[in-house]
């Protein structure tokens, strides 16, 4: 758009902007975002390694909750189903929390189930020792020794977490990378 303005005495052709200006800034904005977009992909993938580890973090705390209450062994198992815990360490498939009234280590349709979480997208969650089941004692303690279940995410093996559960049934979030943890993660 061509104004023509005067002020003294001088023509002013010309007040927007030109093609190769236009062309410069718009490559400039192009650079910069190409520029933050692995540092936003790598943000978004430790916020949902973040949120996924929350989740079993607080379902973990419901069974031990419930054991203690019931006074009955309370179990978080991976499933992929909702109705049976599964026989494969894969964590992020989704998990169940139920009292085990009957102590089998298996849910029963008249057993109370808690909770059910359903698969974690974008990331991969396996039990280090490939442990299927955390079951609960009234005391809150575990029946088996530590679990330890590793949060990786499936672009960049680099952002890992992991989530012990000792046999006080205590749990210890790590955010370090543990070059042991990262192996697990490249060979899932």
């Amino acid at each position: 758009m061509k104004t023509r303005l005067q002020h003294s005495g001088h023509v002013n052709h010309n007040l927007g902007i030109t093609l190769i200006e236009l062309l410069i800034t718009l490559t400039l904005i192009a650079i910069i975002v190409v520029a933050a977009t692995p540092s936003l992909t790598d943000a978004l993938q430790k916020q949902r390694l973040t949120a996924g580890l929350d989740r079993l973090t607080a379902d973990i705390l419901l069974a031990r909750s419930e054991s203690v209450k019931s006074g009955d062994h309370s179990i978080i198992c991976p499933t992929s189903t909702g109705t049976a815990c599964s026989k494969q360490a894969d964590w992020h498939r989704g998990w169940m929390v139920f009292s085990d009234t009957n102590k089998n280590g298996e849910f029963d349709r008249d057993e109370p189930l808690h909770r059910v979480q359903n698969r974690l997208h974008y990331i991969r969650a396996k039990a280090y020792n490939q442990r299927l089941q955390i079951i609960f004692t009234k005391t809150g303690s575990t029946l088996l020794s530590n679990t330890t279940i590793i949060f990786c995410g499936t672009r960049n093996v680099n952002n890992a977490l992991s989530l012990l559960v000792n046999s006080a049934g205590q749990i210890k979030v790590n955010r370090d990378i543990n070059p042991q943890f990262l192996s697990h993660c490249q060979s899932t």
